[in-house]
C-alpha cells in the first residue's frame, strides 16, 4: 500500500528515532524520496524532532545539496576550487549557462 507524503515524511523521521541529532539525515531521506523538502515537509519534521520549523529551514537552505523545490534526477554542480580548475572547468561552464 502506498504512503500520503505526509505518512512517508512520518515514517522517515521514526526511522531515525525522532532525533533531533539526526535532522540532517532526517531531511536527506525526505530529499531523497521527494526531490526536495517542502514547507509542509518541514513543518512536519520540526514537529517529530521537537525542533523549531526554523531550524529545520535554515538547515535545508545552509547544505548546497538540500532544494525547497524539485530539482532534475541529475544535479551537475561546478565550482571554481583548484580542482575543477586543474580539470579545466572553463570548458564545461558555458554549456550550462
Amino acid at each position: 500500500m502506498s504512503q500520503t507524503p505526509e505518512q512517508a515524511v512520518g515514517t522517515i523521521c521514526k526511522e531515525h528515532d525522532n532525533d533531533r541529532g539526526r535532522m540532517l539525515d532526517i531531511v536527506r531521506a525526505v530529499q531523497e524520496r521527494f526531490g526536495c523538502v517542502c514547507g509542509p515537509a518541514m513543518e512536519q519534521i520540526a514537529a517529530a524532532t521537537g525542533a523549531h520549523r526554523v531550524e529545520v529551514e535554515s538547515m535545508v537552505s545552509f547544505y548546497a545539496f538540500l532544494s525547497t523545490k524539485p530539482k532534475g534526477k541529475i544535479v551537475i554542480r561546478l565550482c571554481n576550487d583548484i580542482i575543477d580548475e586543474m580539470a579545466d572547468v572553463g570548458h564545461v561552464a558555458p554549456v550550462f549557462e
